[in-house]
């Protein structure tokens, strides 16, 4: 390197850095997990199985919304 020549820094955009601590935390939830026991059973699991389940997105549709309000309705219904 030149002498006085600055050094170049990796700019870090906030998604990249939202990536990183995701992973970060994936790896500590292995991490826990390992702790537990020496022997380790995994189900397995359909990907498009659990994406039906659970949605790719967070947010919930209108319509959705609706049903699931209507869904706590009768379940309050049949409590009371």
């Amino acid at each position: 390197m030149r002498r006085g020549a600055k050094k170049l820094r990796w700019k870090q955009s906030k998604r990249y850095q939202a990536t990183r601590r995701r992973k970060s935390l994936h790896g500590r939830k292995v991490h826990e997990a390992v702790a537990l026991g020496k022997t380790i059973i995994i189900e397995k699991i359909s990907y498009k199985a659990w994406q039906k389940q659970f949605g790719k997105v967070r947010s919930v549709s209108s319509k959705s919304r609706r049903s699931r309000d209507d869904e706590l309705a009768n379940t309050r219904q049949l409590v009371a």
